[in-house]
């Protein structure tokens, strides 16, 4: 008696094209982890605060700075490296090159963060529970 394997070779088949996808996984989740990681800059720039979470010295008047600064913000993914950039006025305050020379950091500039860890593992986590 002939045995029928078709449900096995269906599942082995099923299996290996789980496998495939996790070949581009990199390259397919950079848009994803950029749009994650905008999200967490833009959740700090509402607040005041670095990529560390520490509060941005006030200006002068007591206000918070840098209100609209997400609007300097480009976030994107080339290939399967997300890269930040500030643009304009925004990208000497980072570096504290503004007049008043006072630094207020916006992106991450020796090591990454937990909340930007954070982002990029729930990027991720979301991507592989998908495929």
């Amino acid at each position: 008696m002939a045995r029928d394997n078709s449900d096995a070779f269906a599942a082995l088949q099923a299996q290996i094209d789980r496998l495939r996808a996790l070949g581009t996984v990199a390259r397919d989740i950079a848009p994803e982890v950029a749009r994650e990681l905008r999200a967490q800059l833009e959740r700090n720039i509402e607040r005041g605060v670095g990529p560390d979470g520490e509060a941005w010295q006030r200006n002068a008047d007591g206000s918070q700075p840098l209100r609209t600064a997400a609007k300097a913000l480009t976030v994107r993914a080339i290939g399967t490296a997300v890269v930040a950039t500030l643009h304009g006025p925004v990208a000497m305050h980072h570096l504290g090159t503004a007049a008043g020379r006072i630094r207020r950091r916006i992106l991450p500039s020796r090591r990454m963060p937990q909340p930007l860890i954070d982002a990029i593992r729930r990027a991720v986590q979301q991507r592989l529970e998908r495929v």
